[in-house]
């Protein structure tokens, strides 16, 4: 028999053989896994590791010894750019990798090692497919598989850019299987231990190369320090100081003409890593001295031979650790976050972090200066209204023991500051301090955030520092007095916290700069701050650290309380530095300190509408404001309304602060907007993209008012302005607002006439905050009515709505839309006499403080009048949630005609034929008009059911009559269901004017559930998990305000690890669900919520959605177009995943369609419970490749034979 490398023909074939059909079996398991993101192991060819619609990565790997190499070979899809930039973490350690090295394989070439501190990887990709070369030691030498993480994948078209990745879609697995290592003889370890050394010093100047290269740009990053992460950065001289490195190394200063405003916000916080906990990197700390005890989390001791001993304290749990501690352990000082700092919103200890710097000699403080560096303590907003982040470096110097006669409550010597600037600092055991701040603008990131660009505050921004909870612990006699709640009109600064404005480290405060301080107030308008003789200020009162009871000149000591500002002294600050000094009063002192603006922003461009003011809902808050930001966001998100602003901004003509056509920048932006919404009026008025149900639409069908002998049409303006988010009070809300609004000619208020245009009735408008409560009449806002002739010679009605103070400080400017909503009628007559359409226009103007007298015009809207008809009848198509439904389509029928009256009745006689009535509908089918119909009975059936819905109507008789009255002229029309079922079924049927009907038709939703089956890695059920669901706008609004009823319904586990909701639950359509899980069997938890949209038939391809393009091909899913409704799987902010099928379910009456999902490890492995067809084809082919195998041995073996 032939012989061949040690192993017969004969075995070898029958291995390969059995190997090729465990290989074509495994193709089926390996398609239930799950997607992308899971272990893939490596080979010696190619493989697909990584795929993603811009980006596919292949990985082979080979193995010398211990030496790993993993050849990662990067391949683009998008040239339309010369070049793209791919960054990623490696962690090695994890790996147990080291000696690691990186670098681009140009051709047979390694180019440099690529700069990898932290396992970061940054590398440029030039052609379409680049290979990275990546060679690392293991450090474990016997058989076993190597797994190399990698997180936070990103490809981005410029640095700092936007990520180009799913964000579902940005890490991997890499997996190599490792050989054993045989031994090594003691020669050539020497020799490996060589070269390693040589290859680390190698690296070191590497690393040190692309440092310098990148500190020689216009963004600096503080941190990473090279091999360590801690927070603390080294002391080596003055020029370490951070702030001299941004100082030196930022060669780039944000304009003052490009910052409206800046901020320090309440809630901002340096930003956390991946997992939620304080990043290092974005949080440090730097002392001018070596002579430091570093101590990180849970490490409370002290070393009494430094100077300063600093706590890093991460992630901490919150407690009291002032002097009113009621622990006096002083290591629990050193463990704790103050409980008085600001919270992390959503609660827990994740990035609640301090750092505290402990004395135990006064004598060392001084010359001892300390430097925080904060990545994000607020935001700037810039001339365009962005919002930028905010960064800052915070040095604290000239620091004084405490003396005697105020050292009354301290019993330690520290300094706390937490990572929320906002909160201020804790100090105890010392008299006073300075601190200077300086602001930067940053790019965050949760693996370490870049500072690009210095910040100089301009005076004309009017921005304040303002420092609160200055409290005062004398008395009236001038002594020293401890209590909440005792003495008031205290006239003494001895005890009194204060802060002063001075122009550096140890300079003397200025009775000028004192002058300049702003005092707090409360709503009512009252301070309780005074100077001394000297100018010094203090506070009449102190602050209730622990309950409300309490009464003025003190106040409540707590963030967020609406009587801490008493407390509060500001003052203006401009420039790039600013010099503050802190006193204490009893040698205990919290200090808080904010950034504000006192002016106001440009506010963006106002949009009008034009809707009905009968709106078929079922819920009543959707009947008025909520409605209309609907209707308003609808006609906003329109392609053609975002093309035709695109370019109404990008062709308008650049600011140019010299040419004297604009008195400022905002009265820029002003004629910019006015000049976009002409851009939306020309664009709308041509396609009819409705501003409101009412856009271009015919009032015949509205409601009427006779005033005297004269019908009038009734209707809505609604005017709608955008604010900004203003966070804690920290940019001013407008000097004031304006709204105009001359009326075309005829229109008027509701209560007015062509005769009476100037007396307001408080009812024709109503004025909505941004939460869609109503501002009062004469208190919030005041009304002028006037009668003006315009170009037409014609009579028009000007509006003019004017915030009072009250009302501008009850707006709440949260980015939310303030409205305005005209009740408007139009007079028929007109039309009635002419027998001719009728177009009425309407524009309004918005005008603020800071774009008087000019403000920005709105769009413009249009209703037009068509002579009446009798007996029109309007059906609306609504769920059964009240919810518009579209795509339905009617058949109506006259099966009765009037042939005479009995008495004052009309009689019918029955058509031999039934005919049909032609009926029209709206664009997208959920409005349905039947004009003309003449007395006699109809049979209305739905010819279409939207798909998604069901009908339980079947055929609708009702009838259209008239009964004459007794002077044999006049008739009262009615329109009414035959029977009780009819009557129920034509909802609301109402007469709106004369001949004019309306009703709601219902299509209740096909009932839609869904079910998980919990399973592992073989596919089999696991038991125990449990899984909760709600809609995701709930989930948001009760993480934030957890006072709202709690949205999460828990899944019921049943057999086979099945989890159900409840039977009666039908869920809503095109609305997003979350669903996540709060217990799982050990080992199989699913890292990410699953969201999912039940997307119904009729939206398909409705234009007002955007599924159509991507019904058939969806990352390699696609629709079922024939089922009722389809489950879309999509990412928490919203982008489109894949398509998951429903399965109908006819135990039910109506049937359920039910999505039958199978969750493993995460939400992406989220996949339909197949076991039908799809995975008998992969069976299929493994069999099909099996017998190929067979066949190709037995051919061996008979030709061996032969």
């Amino acid at each position: 028999m032939t012989k061949s490398g040690g192993f017969s023909i004969k075995k070898r074939h029958r291995k390969l053989g059995a190997l090729i059909g465990l290989a074509a079996l495994a193709v089926p398991f390996a398609a239930n896994l799950g997607t992308l993101g899971d272990a893939i192991h490596a080979v010696a060819g190619p493989q697909n590791v990584y795929e993603s619609k811009l980006l596919n990565v292949k990985l082979e790997t080979s193995q010398d010894k211990a030496k790993t190499t993993w050849d990662l070979e990067f391949d683009r899809s998008d040239m339309s750019v010369s070049e793209q930039t791919v960054k990623f973490k490696l962690d090695l350690e994890k790996a147990g990798l080291t000696d690691a090295e990186i670098a681009i394989k140009d051709g047979d070439k390694l180019g440099e090692p690529l700069d990898m501190r932290e396992g970061i990887v940054d590398a440029v990709l030039k052609t379409q497919s680049t290979h990275l070369i990546l060679t690392a030691i293991s450090s474990n030498e016997d058989k076993h598989d190597i797994a190399l993480p990698i997180t936070e994948l990103g490809l981005y078209n410029e640095e700092n850019g936007e990520n180009l990745l799913p964000a579902d879609n940005r890490s991997v697995d890499l997996t190599m299987a490792f050989e054993q290592v045989a031994e090594i003889t003691k020669e050539s370890s020497s020799e490996t231990v060589t070269e390693a050394v040589a290859k680390e010093e190698k690296k070191s100047e590497k690393v040190s190369e692309v440092k310098e290269e990148k500190q020689a740009g216009k963004e600096v990053k503080v941190a990473p320090i090279p091999s360590d992460s801690d927070g603390l950065l080294p002391y080596t001289g003055t020029a370490s100081n951070p702030v001299q490195i941004l100082n030196t190394q930022l060669t780039q200063t944000v304009p003052l003409t490009d910052i409206q405003s800046v901020y320090i916000d309440t809630d901002a916080r340096t930003t956390a890593q991946a997992n939620g906990n304080t990043n290092p990197n974005n949080f440090q700390i730097w002392a001018n001295t070596n002579s430091v005890a570093y101590h990180v989390n849970g490490d409370t001791s002290v070393n009494y031979s430094q100077d300063v001993n600093i706590y890093r304290k991460f992630d901490e749990t919150a407690g009291k650790i002032d002097a009113g501690n009621p622990n006096p352990d002083p290591t629990y000082v050193r463990s704790h976050y103050h409980s008085q700092y600001e919270a992390v919103a959503g609660g827990g200890s994740a990035n609640e972090s301090a750092y505290m710097m402990e004395f135990h000699d006064s004598t060392k403080m001084a010359g001892k200066v300390f430097t925080i560096v904060y990545d994000n303590v607020g935001e700037y907003i810039n001339a365009n209204g962005d919002r930028v982040t905010m960064g800052a470096t915070m040095s604290i110097g000239n620091i004084k023991p405490v003396t005697q006669q105020h050292n009354q409550i301290g019993q330690q010597m520290f300094i706390d500051i937490p990572n929320n600037l906002y909160s201020g600092l804790l100090y105890q055991g010392i008299d006073s301090l300075d601190i200077q701040l300086q602001f930067y603008e940053v790019t965050p990131s949760a693996s370490g955030s870049t500072f690009t660009r210095l910040i100089n505050v301009s005076s004309a921004v009017g921005a304040s520092m303002t420092f609160a909870s200055l409290n005062n612990f004398g008395n009236g006699s001038g002594g020293f007095l401890w209590t909440e709640t005792g003495s008031t009109q205290i006239n003494s600064s001895t005890y009194a916290e204060s802060v002063d404005k001075v122009a550096t480290f140890g300079a003397e405060p200025t009775l000028a700069d004192r002058n300049t301080a702003v005092a707090g107030k409360d709503s009512q308008g009252r301070t309780v701050m005074k100077q001394d003789s000297n100018g010094k200020w203090f506070s009449q009162g102190h602050g209730n650290y622990t309950n409300d009871n309490y009464s003025y000149p003190n106040w409540r000591d707590k963030i967020g309380d609406t009587t801490f500002p008493l407390g509060a002294l500001s003052y203006p600050i401009a420039g790039k530095q600013f010099t503050f000094r802190f006193y204490t009063g009893t040698g205990n002192t919290w200090q808080t300190m904010t950034l504000a603006s006192i002016n106001p922003l440009q506010l963006d461009a106002p949009r009008k509408m034009v809707t009905d003011d009968q709106l078929e809902t079922t819920d009543p808050n959707a009947m008025n404001y909520n409605n209309a930001v609907g209707q308003l966001n609808s006609a906003n998100g329109n392609a053609d309304v975002q093309a035709a602003i695109a370019e109404a901004r990008s062709s308008f003509p650049a600011y140019d602060p010299n040419s004297g056509e604009y008195k400022s920048y905002a009265d820029y932006v002003a004629a910019r907007e006015t000049a976009v919404n002409a851009a939306i009026t020309k664009v709308t008025e041509e396609k009819n993209i409705q501003y409101g149900n009412m856009f271009g639409n015919n009032l015949a069908t509205k409601n009427t008012q006779t005033i005297g002998d004269v019908i009038y049409f009734n209707y809505d303006y609604w005017v709608m302005q955008p604010t900004y988010r203003i966070g804690t009070d920290s940019i001013a809300k407008p000097t004031e607002l304006v709204m105009t609004d001359t009326l075309d000619a005829g229109v008027t208020l509701r209560h007015n006439d062509a005769s009476n245009m100037t007396t307001f009735t408080p009812s024709d408008i109503v004025v909505y905050n941004t939460n869609g409560s109503a501002f009062t009449y004469g208190t919030d806002y005041t009304v002028k009515l006037e009668s003006v002739k315009g170009s037409d010679d014609k009579q028009h009605q000007k509006i003019t709505v004017e915030f009072t103070t009250t009302g501008r400080d009850h707006m709440d400017f949260d980015g939310n839309n303030l409205a305005w909503n005209l009740n408007v009628h139009v007079p028929a007559t007109e039309v009635l006499e002419n027998k001719q359409e009728k177009i009425w226009y309407n524009t309004a103007n918005v005008m603020t403080g800071i774009n008087d007298p000019e403000g920005i015009d709105t769009n413009r809207v249009n209703v037009h009048l068509l002579p009446l008809h009798d007996n029109d009848l309007v059906l609306h198509k609504i769920d059964d949630l009240g919810n518009q439904v579209n795509r339905a389509t009617f058949e109506l029928k006259q099966t009765y005609k009037m042939t005479g009256w009995s008495n004052d009745e009309p009689v019918f006689e029955k058509l031999d034929t039934p005919v049909e009535v032609t009926g029209t509908s709206s664009a997208n089918g959920s409005t349905w008009t039947f004009n003309d119909l003449q007395i006699g009975k109809y049979e209305l059936t739905e010819t279409g059911v939207p798909g998604g819905y069901t009908n339980d109507n079947g055929v609708i008789h009702f009838t259209v009559t008239e009964h004459l009255q007794g002077d044999g002229k006049t008739y009262i029309h009615t329109m009414s269901g035959d029977s009780d079922a009819d009557k129920a079924a034509l909802i609301g049927l109402q007469q709106l004017d004369g001949d004019q009907w309306t009703a709601s038709i219902k299509n209740p939703r096909v009932p839609t559930q869904f079910k998980l089956n919990k399973v592992d890695s073989d596919n089999d059920p696991l038991a125990g998990a449990k899984f909760e669901y709600a809609l995701q706008t709930d989930a948001v609004a009760y993480a934030e305000n957890p006072s709202l009823p709690n949205p999460w319904v828990e899944m019921t586990e049943g057999a086979n690890g099945v989890h159900t909701i409840a039977a009666d639950a039908k869920l809503e359509f095109n609305k997003t669900y979350v669903v996540r899980e709060t217990k799982s069997p050990d080992g199989y938890a699913m890292k990410d919520d699953f969201y999912f949209i039940v997307v119904p038939q009729n939206t398909y391809t409705d234009p007002a959605f955007d599924y159509a393009d991507i019904l058939n091909n969806l990352n390699g899913t696609s629709a079922n177009t024939n089922a009722p409704v389809n489950f879309l799987q999509v990412n928490e902010g919203g982008s489109y995943l894949k398509w998951l099928p429903a399965v109908e379910d006819d135990s039910t009456d109506p049937d359920t369609w039910v999505g039958n999902f199978v969750v493993a490890n995460d939400a992406k492995s989220i996949f339909p419970r197949v076991g039908g067809t799809g995975i008998q084809a992969y069976i299929g082919a493994g069999l099909i490749v099996m017998l190929i195998a067979g066949g190709a041995a037995w051919y061996i073996k008979r030709r061996q034979n032969q």
